[in-house]
Protein backbone atom coordinates (compact mmCIF):
# COMPACT_ATOMS: atom_id res chain seq x y z
CA UNK A 1 0.00 0.00 0.00
CA UNK A 2 1.09 3.55 -0.78
CA UNK A 3 1.15 3.67 3.95
CA UNK A 4 3.59 0.83 3.65
CA UNK A 5 5.63 2.10 0.89
CA UNK A 6 6.22 5.39 2.30
CA UNK A 7 6.52 4.13 5.82
CA UNK A 8 9.65 1.66 4.41
CA UNK A 9 11.28 4.79 2.47
CA UNK A 10 10.96 6.29 6.31
CA UNK A 11 12.94 3.50 7.68
CA UNK A 12 15.36 3.72 5.49
CA UNK A 13 15.92 7.35 6.33
CA UNK A 14 16.04 6.70 9.43
CA UNK A 15 18.56 3.51 9.18
CA UNK A 16 21.07 6.53 7.18
CA UNK A 17 20.20 8.58 10.46
CA UNK A 18 21.35 5.74 13.02
CA UNK A 19 24.45 5.08 10.52
CA UNK A 20 25.17 8.85 11.17
CA UNK A 21 24.13 8.72 15.18
CA UNK A 22 26.79 5.74 15.44
CA UNK A 23 29.79 7.56 13.94
CA UNK A 24 28.82 10.23 16.72
CA UNK A 25 29.13 7.53 19.09
CA UNK A 26 31.72 5.97 18.51
CA UNK A 27 33.49 9.50 18.31
CA UNK A 28 31.76 9.97 22.10
CA UNK A 29 33.22 6.52 22.94
CA UNK A 30 36.65 7.41 21.95
CA UNK A 31 36.36 10.68 23.39
CA UNK A 32 35.70 8.90 26.80
CA UNK A 33 38.26 6.07 26.64
CA UNK A 34 40.67 8.87 26.39
CA UNK A 35 39.09 10.61 29.45
CA UNK A 36 39.31 7.66 31.14
CA UNK A 37 43.10 6.26 29.81
CA UNK A 38 41.47 3.29 28.93
CA UNK A 39 43.05 1.24 26.56
CA UNK A 40 40.75 -1.88 26.14
CA UNK A 41 40.08 -2.14 22.36
CA UNK A 42 36.24 -1.91 21.40
CA UNK A 43 34.51 -4.17 18.85
CA UNK A 44 33.18 -2.10 15.73
CA UNK A 45 29.88 -1.45 14.79
CA UNK A 46 28.35 -2.97 12.16
CA UNK A 47 25.04 -1.93 10.74
CA UNK A 48 23.62 -4.09 8.39
CA UNK A 49 21.98 -1.93 4.97
CA UNK A 50 18.78 -2.59 4.27
CA UNK A 51 18.08 -4.52 1.12
CA UNK A 52 15.20 -6.59 -0.28
CA UNK A 53 15.98 -10.13 1.18
CA UNK A 54 15.95 -9.44 4.21
CA UNK A 55 12.59 -7.99 6.30
CA UNK A 56 13.77 -4.24 7.46
CA UNK A 57 12.76 -4.29 10.45
CA UNK A 58 14.82 -7.20 11.81
CA UNK A 59 17.44 -5.48 10.36
CA UNK A 60 17.19 -2.21 12.60
CA UNK A 61 15.93 -3.80 15.22
CA UNK A 62 19.30 -5.60 15.34
CA UNK A 63 20.90 -2.59 14.87
CA UNK A 64 18.97 -0.51 17.91
CA UNK A 65 19.74 -3.67 19.98
CA UNK A 66 23.67 -3.02 19.66
CA UNK A 67 22.94 0.65 20.34
CA UNK A 68 21.29 0.41 23.37
CA UNK A 69 23.94 -2.34 24.71
CA UNK A 70 26.46 0.34 23.35
CA UNK A 71 24.49 3.26 24.78
CA UNK A 72 24.31 1.24 28.41
CA UNK A 73 27.87 0.23 28.48
CA UNK A 74 28.72 4.05 28.65
CA UNK A 75 26.68 4.32 31.46
CA UNK A 76 28.63 2.77 33.62
CA UNK A 77 31.03 5.19 33.07
CA UNK A 78 29.06 8.66 32.50
CA UNK A 79 26.83 10.17 35.32
CA UNK A 80 26.90 13.98 34.86
CA UNK A 81 28.58 16.50 32.49
CA UNK A 82 27.84 17.19 28.62
CA UNK A 83 28.68 13.32 27.47
CA UNK A 84 26.14 12.06 29.54
CA UNK A 85 23.55 14.40 27.84
CA UNK A 86 25.03 13.37 24.43
CA UNK A 87 24.67 9.61 25.71
CA UNK A 88 21.07 10.12 26.77
CA UNK A 89 20.07 11.98 23.70
CA UNK A 90 20.99 9.15 21.73
CA UNK A 91 19.52 6.38 24.06
CA UNK A 92 15.93 8.48 23.59
CA UNK A 93 16.34 8.44 20.16
CA UNK A 94 16.52 5.03 19.90
CA UNK A 95 13.38 4.68 21.70
CA UNK A 96 11.72 6.85 18.95
CA UNK A 97 13.32 4.96 16.72
CA UNK A 98 11.70 1.71 18.12
CA UNK A 99 8.38 3.49 18.51
CA UNK A 100 8.24 4.39 15.06
CA UNK A 101 8.62 0.73 13.68
CA UNK A 102 6.08 -0.57 15.83
CA UNK A 103 3.82 1.57 15.09
CA UNK A 104 4.59 1.34 11.70
CA UNK A 105 3.92 -2.51 11.62
CA UNK A 106 -0.10 -1.65 13.13
CA UNK A 107 -1.02 1.13 10.56
CA UNK A 108 -4.31 2.26 10.89
CA UNK A 109 -4.84 0.73 14.01
CA UNK A 110 -5.36 2.73 17.42
CA UNK A 111 -4.15 1.87 20.43
CA UNK A 112 -4.37 2.54 23.85
CA UNK A 113 -2.09 2.19 27.39
CA UNK A 114 -4.21 -0.82 27.94
CA UNK A 115 -4.27 -2.24 24.33
CA UNK A 116 -0.31 -2.43 25.43
CA UNK A 117 0.41 -2.85 28.99
CA UNK A 118 -0.82 -4.79 31.72
CA UNK A 119 -0.34 -4.13 35.36
CA UNK A 120 -0.66 -7.79 37.33
CA UNK A 121 0.76 -7.14 40.43
CA UNK A 122 -1.89 -7.05 42.15
CA UNK A 123 -3.34 -10.60 40.78
CA UNK A 124 -2.50 -12.67 43.04
CA UNK A 125 0.30 -14.60 41.06
CA UNK A 126 3.72 -14.96 43.26
CA UNK A 127 6.70 -14.90 41.57
CA UNK A 128 10.69 -14.31 42.64
CA UNK A 129 11.92 -11.86 40.31
CA UNK A 130 9.63 -8.43 40.61
CA UNK A 131 9.12 -8.46 44.56
CA UNK A 132 10.03 -7.78 47.78
CA UNK A 133 8.68 -9.86 50.60
CA UNK A 134 8.81 -9.92 54.46
CA UNK A 135 11.55 -6.67 54.77
CA UNK A 136 11.85 -4.71 57.89
CA UNK A 137 13.10 -1.16 58.46
CA UNK A 138 14.40 0.27 61.53
CA UNK A 139 16.50 3.13 60.28
CA UNK A 140 15.08 6.77 59.91
CA UNK A 141 15.03 7.51 56.25
CA UNK A 142 15.30 10.73 54.46
CA UNK A 143 15.90 11.93 50.67
CA UNK A 144 15.64 14.52 48.40
CA UNK A 145 12.70 12.98 46.51
CA UNK A 146 11.13 9.18 46.50
CA UNK A 147 11.68 8.30 49.94
CA UNK A 148 10.37 4.83 51.60
CA UNK A 149 10.95 3.14 54.58
CA UNK A 150 11.49 -0.29 52.43
CA UNK A 151 11.55 0.72 48.62
CA UNK A 152 11.55 4.98 46.95
CA UNK A 153 10.11 4.06 43.94
CA UNK A 154 8.50 1.82 41.54
CA UNK A 155 9.45 2.73 38.57
CA UNK A 156 12.05 2.75 35.59
CA UNK A 157 15.19 4.42 36.49
CA UNK A 158 18.25 5.28 34.65
CA UNK A 159 21.59 5.85 35.68
CA UNK A 160 21.79 9.51 34.07
CA UNK A 161 20.07 11.16 36.81
CA UNK A 162 18.73 8.46 39.99
CA UNK A 163 16.38 10.93 41.48
CA UNK A 164 14.84 11.95 37.85
CA UNK A 165 10.84 11.05 38.32
CA UNK A 166 10.15 9.00 35.23
CA UNK A 167 7.10 7.52 33.74
CA UNK A 168 7.64 3.93 32.20
CA UNK A 169 4.98 4.92 29.78
CA UNK A 170 6.80 7.36 28.58
CA UNK A 171 9.84 5.26 27.09
CA UNK A 172 8.05 1.85 26.21
CA UNK A 173 6.90 1.55 22.66
CA UNK A 174 2.86 1.53 21.72
CA UNK A 175 3.59 -1.10 19.18
CA UNK A 176 4.15 -4.35 21.70
CA UNK A 177 2.77 -5.84 24.40
CA UNK A 178 4.13 -5.53 27.97
CA UNK A 179 3.26 -6.75 31.51
CA UNK A 180 4.28 -5.46 34.55
CA UNK A 181 4.66 -7.05 37.36
CA UNK A 182 6.38 -5.52 40.76
CA UNK A 183 5.45 -6.26 44.51
CA UNK A 184 6.38 -5.43 48.06
CA UNK A 185 4.60 -7.78 50.28
CA UNK A 186 4.57 -8.23 54.29
CA UNK A 187 7.46 -5.82 54.94
CA UNK A 188 7.46 -3.60 58.19
CA UNK A 189 8.53 0.08 58.62
CA UNK A 190 9.32 1.12 62.20
CA UNK A 191 11.21 4.21 61.60
CA UNK A 192 10.15 7.42 60.22
CA UNK A 193 10.90 8.85 56.10
CA UNK A 194 11.47 12.26 54.72
CA UNK A 195 12.05 13.82 51.84
CA UNK A 196 12.72 17.26 51.11
CA UNK A 197 10.86 17.74 48.03
CA UNK A 198 8.07 15.09 46.99
CA UNK A 199 7.08 11.40 47.84
CA UNK A 200 7.25 10.54 50.80
CA UNK A 201 6.14 7.22 51.96
CA UNK A 202 6.39 4.56 55.22
CA UNK A 203 6.73 1.66 52.18
CA UNK A 204 7.00 3.03 49.29
CA UNK A 205 7.74 6.92 48.21
CA UNK A 206 6.87 6.76 44.51
CA UNK A 207 4.71 3.55 42.69
CA UNK A 208 4.08 4.70 39.24
CA UNK A 209 3.23 0.63 39.33
CA UNK A 210 2.56 -2.28 40.99
CA UNK A 211 1.13 -3.12 44.45
CA UNK A 212 1.94 -3.08 47.86
CA UNK A 213 0.18 -6.22 49.97
CA UNK A 214 -0.29 -6.62 53.29
CA UNK A 215 2.49 -4.12 54.64
CA UNK A 216 2.52 -2.45 58.02
CA UNK A 217 4.17 1.49 58.86
CA UNK A 218 4.43 2.59 62.05
CA UNK A 219 7.06 5.00 61.67
CA UNK A 220 5.96 9.40 61.07
CA UNK A 221 5.52 10.52 57.18
CA UNK A 222 7.22 13.97 56.18
CA UNK A 223 7.26 15.50 53.08
CA UNK A 224 8.71 19.35 52.41
CA UNK A 225 6.92 19.35 49.07
CA UNK A 226 4.01 16.87 47.91
CA UNK A 227 2.89 13.55 48.36
CA UNK A 228 2.67 12.20 51.66
CA UNK A 229 1.32 8.59 53.02
CA UNK A 230 2.02 6.11 55.34
CA UNK A 231 2.18 3.13 53.17
CA UNK A 232 2.91 5.51 49.90
CA UNK A 233 3.63 9.15 49.20
CA UNK A 234 1.98 8.78 45.55
CA UNK A 235 0.72 5.54 44.03
CA UNK A 236 -0.90 4.44 40.36
CA UNK A 237 -0.76 1.15 41.86
CA UNK A 238 -2.64 -1.28 44.22
CA UNK A 239 -2.70 -0.79 48.17
CA UNK A 240 -4.63 -3.41 49.55
CA UNK A 241 -4.87 -5.10 52.90
CA UNK A 242 -1.95 -2.40 54.64
CA UNK A 243 -1.98 -1.46 57.97
CA UNK A 244 -0.62 2.48 59.05
CA UNK A 245 -0.24 4.58 62.48
CA UNK A 246 1.93 7.67 62.90
CA UNK A 247 1.89 11.24 61.92
CA UNK A 248 1.14 12.40 58.06
CA UNK A 249 2.30 15.99 57.41
CA UNK A 250 3.06 17.40 53.09
CA UNK A 251 2.32 20.54 51.87
CA UNK A 252 -0.44 18.81 49.85
CA UNK A 253 -1.50 15.48 49.16
CA UNK A 254 -1.36 13.45 52.98
CA UNK A 255 -3.27 10.81 53.65
CA UNK A 256 -3.06 7.80 56.50
CA UNK A 257 -2.47 5.45 53.47
CA UNK A 258 -1.74 7.21 50.62
CA UNK A 259 -0.93 10.70 49.80
CA UNK A 260 -2.32 10.35 46.11
CA UNK A 261 -3.41 6.94 45.26
CA UNK A 262 -5.13 5.04 42.63
CA UNK A 263 -6.87 1.83 44.10
CA UNK A 264 -7.12 1.82 48.17
CA UNK A 265 -8.59 -1.70 49.40
CA UNK A 266 -8.99 -3.30 52.77
CA UNK A 267 -6.80 -1.00 54.98
CA UNK A 268 -6.87 -0.36 58.35
CA UNK A 269 -5.00 3.22 59.96
CA UNK A 270 -4.95 5.19 63.28
CA UNK A 271 -3.42 8.43 61.69
CA UNK A 272 -2.32 11.81 63.08
CA UNK A 273 -2.95 13.81 59.42
CA UNK A 274 -0.99 17.13 60.14
CA UNK A 275 -3.45 19.32 57.24
CA UNK A 276 -1.82 20.46 54.13
CA UNK A 277 -2.91 22.97 51.82
CA UNK A 278 -4.97 20.94 50.33
CA UNK A 279 -5.86 17.43 49.89
CA UNK A 280 -5.58 15.68 53.50
CA UNK A 281 -7.46 12.72 54.15
CA UNK A 282 -6.81 9.90 57.12
CA UNK A 283 -6.91 7.17 54.48
CA UNK A 284 -5.94 9.13 51.43
CA UNK A 285 -4.94 12.64 50.44
CA UNK A 286 -7.20 12.24 47.14
CA UNK A 287 -8.15 8.90 45.06
CA UNK A 288 -8.81 8.37 40.95
CA UNK A 289 -9.16 5.08 41.10
CA UNK A 290 -11.08 2.49 43.51
CA UNK A 291 -11.98 2.77 47.05
CA UNK A 292 -13.25 -0.09 48.83
CA UNK A 293 -13.65 -1.49 52.57
CA UNK A 294 -11.25 0.42 54.56
CA UNK A 295 -11.24 1.53 58.16
CA UNK A 296 -9.86 4.31 59.66
CA UNK A 297 -9.90 5.60 64.18
CA UNK A 298 -8.48 8.34 65.90
CA UNK A 299 -8.35 11.46 63.04
CA UNK A 300 -8.93 14.49 63.03
CA UNK A 301 -10.39 15.03 59.16
CA UNK A 302 -12.23 11.98 57.33
CA UNK A 303 -11.43 9.14 54.50
CA UNK A 304 -10.64 10.84 51.69
CA UNK A 305 -9.78 14.65 51.64
CA UNK A 306 -11.52 15.06 54.24
CA UNK A 307 -15.21 12.91 53.81
CA UNK A 308 -15.97 9.59 54.37
CA UNK A 309 -18.40 7.11 52.57
CA UNK A 310 -19.67 3.96 53.71
CA UNK A 311 -18.37 0.94 52.18
CA UNK A 312 -15.22 2.83 51.10
CA UNK A 313 -13.43 4.42 54.38
CA UNK A 314 -15.38 3.94 57.25
CA UNK A 315 -14.83 5.63 60.93
CA UNK A 316 -14.47 3.17 63.69
CA UNK A 317 -13.73 3.31 67.36
CA UNK A 318 -9.90 2.13 68.21
CA UNK A 319 -11.67 -0.89 69.48
CA UNK A 320 -13.26 -1.61 66.55
CA UNK A 321 -9.91 -1.19 64.68
CA UNK A 322 -7.77 -3.17 67.32
CA UNK A 323 -10.52 -6.19 66.66
CA UNK A 324 -10.27 -5.35 62.57
CA UNK A 325 -6.60 -5.80 62.85
CA UNK A 326 -6.31 -9.32 65.09
CA UNK A 327 -5.28 -7.11 67.98
CA UNK A 328 -2.34 -6.36 65.54
CA UNK A 329 0.50 -4.95 67.66
CA UNK A 330 0.76 -2.03 65.77
CA UNK A 331 -2.54 -0.83 66.94
CA UNK A 332 -2.19 -2.16 70.67
CA UNK A 333 0.57 -0.28 71.27
CA UNK A 334 1.62 3.47 70.90
CA UNK A 335 4.73 4.65 69.83
CA UNK A 336 6.51 8.36 70.88
CA UNK A 337 9.73 8.90 69.30
CA UNK A 338 11.86 11.80 70.86
CA UNK A 339 13.70 13.19 66.96
CA UNK A 340 16.83 15.48 67.95
CA UNK A 341 18.16 17.43 65.07
CA UNK A 342 16.91 14.72 62.50
CA UNK A 343 18.55 11.84 64.86
CA UNK A 344 16.13 9.51 66.74
CA UNK A 345 16.93 9.61 70.18
CA UNK A 346 14.74 7.22 71.64
CA UNK A 347 11.02 5.28 70.77
CA UNK A 348 9.26 4.64 73.99
CA UNK A 349 6.50 2.18 73.54
CA UNK A 350 2.89 2.31 75.49
CA UNK A 351 -0.19 1.08 76.12
CA UNK A 352 -3.02 2.75 74.30
CA UNK A 353 -4.07 5.26 76.80
CA UNK A 354 -0.67 5.32 78.76
CA UNK A 355 1.88 7.80 79.36
CA UNK A 356 5.91 8.10 78.93
CA UNK A 357 7.73 7.92 82.65
CA UNK A 358 10.99 9.72 81.81
CA UNK A 359 12.00 11.92 78.54
CA UNK A 360 14.92 10.90 77.22
CA UNK A 361 18.01 12.96 77.77
CA UNK A 362 20.17 14.71 75.30
CA UNK A 363 23.87 15.39 75.68
CA UNK A 364 24.47 19.64 76.46
CA UNK A 365 26.31 21.58 73.77
CA UNK A 366 28.31 25.13 74.18
CA UNK A 367 26.63 26.19 77.15
CA UNK A 368 22.88 24.81 76.10
CA UNK A 369 20.78 21.96 76.72
CA UNK A 370 17.90 20.30 75.18
CA UNK A 371 14.36 21.07 75.57
CA UNK A 372 11.70 18.93 74.57
CA UNK A 373 8.48 20.31 72.63
CA UNK A 374 5.22 19.97 75.04
CA UNK A 375 3.01 17.43 74.70
CA UNK A 376 0.49 15.79 76.65
CA UNK A 377 2.66 12.84 78.64
CA UNK A 378 -0.24 11.88 80.93
CA UNK A 379 -2.68 9.94 78.13
CA UNK A 380 -1.11 9.32 74.67
CA UNK A 381 -3.81 7.74 72.39
CA UNK A 382 -1.99 7.98 69.67
CA UNK A 383 1.86 7.88 68.22
CA UNK A 384 3.77 10.79 67.91
CA UNK A 385 6.96 12.25 66.98
CA UNK A 386 8.76 15.30 69.65
CA UNK A 387 11.02 17.34 68.89
CA UNK A 388 12.85 19.89 70.37
CA UNK A 389 16.03 22.29 70.21
CA UNK A 390 18.60 23.94 72.04
CA UNK A 391 18.15 26.63 74.37
CA UNK A 392 20.32 28.72 76.95
CA UNK A 393 19.63 27.32 80.65
CA UNK A 394 17.65 30.29 83.00
CA UNK A 395 19.62 32.59 85.32
CA UNK A 396 16.82 33.73 87.53
CA UNK A 397 13.62 31.91 89.02
CA UNK A 398 10.76 34.54 91.03
CA UNK A 399 7.99 33.80 93.04
CA UNK A 400 5.73 35.31 90.15
CA UNK A 401 4.43 38.74 91.09
CA UNK A 402 4.17 41.33 88.77
CA UNK A 403 6.82 42.70 91.29
CA UNK A 404 8.96 39.59 92.72
CA UNK A 405 8.91 39.26 95.92
CA UNK A 406 11.82 37.03 95.89
CA UNK A 407 14.11 35.81 92.73
CA UNK A 408 17.09 33.14 92.87
CA UNK A 409 19.79 33.33 90.45
CA UNK A 410 22.01 30.74 89.30
CA UNK A 411 21.98 28.13 86.29
CA UNK A 412 18.54 26.55 85.87
CA UNK A 413 17.33 23.96 83.66
CA UNK A 414 14.03 22.91 82.58
CA UNK A 415 11.92 21.60 85.12
CA UNK A 416 13.64 23.17 87.85
CA UNK A 417 11.01 25.25 90.07
CA UNK A 418 11.74 27.19 92.87
CA UNK A 419 9.68 26.80 95.92
CA UNK A 420 9.24 29.30 99.12
CA UNK A 421 8.01 28.60 102.31
CA UNK A 422 7.30 29.96 105.57
CA UNK A 423 9.88 29.21 108.37
CA UNK A 424 8.38 28.18 111.62
CA UNK A 425 11.30 27.19 113.79
CA UNK A 426 13.38 28.49 116.02
CA UNK A 427 14.84 32.01 115.26
CA UNK A 428 17.67 33.80 116.45
CA UNK A 429 17.31 37.02 118.85
CA UNK A 430 13.49 36.08 119.81
CA UNK A 431 13.43 39.64 121.24
CA UNK A 432 12.53 40.71 118.15
CA UNK A 433 9.97 40.19 115.53
CA UNK A 434 11.75 39.15 112.23
CA UNK A 435 9.88 40.79 108.96
CA UNK A 436 11.26 37.58 106.97
CA UNK A 437 11.33 33.71 107.71
CA UNK A 438 11.54 31.52 104.93
CA UNK A 439 12.97 28.52 103.65
CA UNK A 440 14.48 28.19 99.51
CA UNK A 441 14.43 25.15 97.44
CA UNK A 442 15.14 25.08 94.06
CA UNK A 443 14.49 21.04 92.91
CA UNK A 444 17.81 19.37 91.07
CA UNK A 445 19.89 21.66 91.91
CA UNK A 446 23.53 21.77 94.05
CA UNK A 447 25.01 24.75 95.23
CA UNK A 448 24.63 28.58 96.71
CA UNK A 449 22.25 30.58 95.31
CA UNK A 450 21.98 34.59 95.38
CA UNK A 451 19.03 35.31 96.73
CA UNK A 452 17.03 38.64 96.05
CA UNK A 453 14.55 39.83 98.76
CA UNK A 454 12.60 42.42 98.26
CA UNK A 455 12.37 44.19 101.29
CA UNK A 456 12.51 48.23 101.78
CA UNK A 457 13.66 49.00 105.51
CA UNK A 458 17.60 48.13 106.06
CA UNK A 459 17.87 44.95 108.03
CA UNK A 460 20.14 42.19 109.14
CA UNK A 461 20.00 39.06 107.32
CA UNK A 462 20.94 35.59 109.41
CA UNK A 463 20.69 32.29 107.45
CA UNK A 464 20.59 28.75 108.19
CA UNK A 465 23.74 26.75 109.24
CA UNK A 466 24.89 23.70 111.02
CA UNK A 467 25.50 25.70 113.96
CA UNK A 468 22.27 27.60 113.54
CA UNK A 469 21.79 31.16 112.45
CA UNK A 470 24.33 33.43 111.34
CA UNK A 471 25.05 37.14 110.15
CA UNK A 472 25.98 37.15 106.76
CA UNK A 473 26.59 40.49 104.72
CA UNK A 474 23.77 42.01 102.46
CA UNK A 475 24.30 44.74 100.25
CA UNK A 476 21.21 47.23 99.18
CA UNK A 477 20.16 47.01 95.06
CA UNK A 478 17.46 48.92 95.04
CA UNK A 479 14.01 47.73 96.76
CA UNK A 480 16.41 44.41 97.32
CA UNK A 481 18.45 42.95 99.86
CA UNK A 482 20.84 40.63 98.03
CA UNK A 483 22.46 37.89 99.70
CA UNK A 484 23.61 33.93 99.41
CA UNK A 485 21.92 30.91 100.76
CA UNK A 486 22.96 27.51 100.48
CA UNK A 487 20.02 25.55 98.05
CA UNK A 488 17.07 24.28 100.52
CA UNK A 489 18.32 26.75 103.42
CA UNK A 490 16.62 29.21 105.60
CA UNK A 491 16.76 33.07 106.57
CA UNK A 492 15.37 35.86 108.32
CA UNK A 493 15.52 39.40 108.54
CA UNK A 494 15.58 41.01 111.70
CA UNK A 495 15.11 44.88 112.31
CA UNK A 496 18.44 46.98 113.18
CA UNK A 497 17.67 47.43 116.89
CA UNK A 498 17.40 51.64 117.67
CA UNK A 499 20.12 52.50 119.52
CA UNK A 500 20.21 53.92 123.07
CA UNK A 501 23.34 56.01 122.72
CA UNK A 502 22.36 59.09 122.38
CA UNK A 503 19.99 59.16 125.06
CA UNK A 504 22.74 57.93 127.29
CA UNK A 505 25.27 61.02 125.85
CA UNK A 506 22.50 63.63 126.34
CA UNK A 507 21.34 62.42 129.90
CA UNK A 508 26.05 62.94 130.60
CA UNK A 509 25.57 66.25 129.26
CA UNK A 510 22.98 67.88 131.38
CA UNK A 511 24.71 65.99 134.41
CA UNK A 512 27.80 67.81 133.49
CA UNK A 513 25.62 71.00 133.35
CA UNK A 514 24.41 70.58 136.75
CA UNK A 515 27.78 69.80 137.94
CA UNK A 516 29.30 73.02 137.05
CA UNK A 517 25.88 75.76 138.03
CA UNK A 518 26.43 73.55 141.78
CA UNK A 519 30.64 74.33 141.77
CA UNK A 520 29.53 77.71 141.02
CA UNK A 521 27.63 78.30 143.34
CA UNK A 522 30.07 76.88 145.37
CA UNK A 523 32.33 79.09 145.09
CA UNK A 524 30.39 82.08 144.55
CA UNK A 525 29.44 81.87 147.95
CA UNK A 526 33.27 81.05 149.21
CA UNK A 527 34.10 84.54 148.04
CA UNK A 528 31.29 85.62 149.85
CA UNK A 529 32.45 83.94 153.09
CA UNK A 530 36.21 85.18 152.29
CA UNK A 531 34.89 88.70 151.84
CA UNK A 532 33.00 88.44 154.69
Amino acid sequence: SDDLSEGMTEAAALADALEEGLTELDAAEEGLSALLNKQAEKPALQLTPLDSDAPYRNQLFRSLEEINARVGALTDDVRAGALADDVKAISDQTFAISQFLLELADLGKARTESDWMEDISAGGESRQNGSIRSSENNGDVSAETNAGGVVGAVTLELSFDQEDELDLSSLLSGGAKYWIYAVVGDCRNHASVSAKKSAAGGIAGRMNYGAALDCASGGAVSCGGDYAGGVAGFSSGTLRGCMTRGSISAGNYAGGIVGYGNNVQGCLTMPDVQRGAEYCGAVAGDVTGTVLENYYSESAVGGVNGFSFTGQCDAVSYEELVELSGNAELFCTITVTFVAEGRTVASVTVPFGGRVESLPNVPDRDGTYWKWDSFDNDAIFRSMTVEGCYVGPATTLSTGEDVPRLLVEGTFYEGQTLWVTEYSGALPEPEQAPLDALTVTVNDYAGTLTVRLRQEEDCRVYVSGEDGFTEVHAVRDGSYLVFPLENGGTFCTVPHKKSPLPYVLAGCGGGAALAGGAALIARKRKKKKISA
